[in-house]
């Protein structure tokens, strides 16, 4: 998923090694990663990725600023192939959960909602990947 948030973007090779470098170091200084959860996998990606990239649109992600097919324009994977590929509906799943406030989680969660269950892990309480992702990377200075 990193990799095609960077070739997607055009980013240029260092910027491609910052990305890469950040989402190494919060591997192994914070232990978030869980190999077994694709959500908390795009969460590390996307952040990653964003963070090197570009940091204001992480914080208007993390303000919930403007909306999910908005956010997804705005990194260049709105309306194109990868949306259909798994890793594709992986990130945009994780982030209109993000999006989605808490009345709609419980509307989502009493109608069976699939994909909801699968966030959450079938706890039925709210999972804030991306934020605490970033909460990780908040003190890092990416150079």
């Amino acid at each position: 998923m990193l990799s095609y948030l960077i070739e997607i973007n055009n980013c240029s090779l260092r910027e491609a090694e910052r990305c890469i470098s950040t989402l190494l170091v919060v591997d192994r200084s914070e232990g978030l990663i869980d190999n077994n959860n694709n959500y908390r996998m795009a969460a590390l990606a996307l952040v990653s990725f964003l963070k090197v990239v570009t940091p204001i649109t992480l914080g208007q992600l993390l303000k919930k600023e403007g909306d999910y097919s908005l956010f997804l324009r705005g990194i260049n994977v709105h309306g194109n192939d990868f949306l259909q590929s798994n890793d594709g509906k992986i990130l945009s799943n994780l982030v209109y959960y993000h999006y989605r406030d808490e009345n709609a989680l419980q509307h989502t969660r009493r109608n069976g909602d699939e994909t909801v269950k699968d966030i959450e892990q079938n706890s039925g309480n709210r999972r804030y990947y991306i934020e605490d992702i970033s909460s990780a990377l908040s003190n890092m200075t990416v150079i």
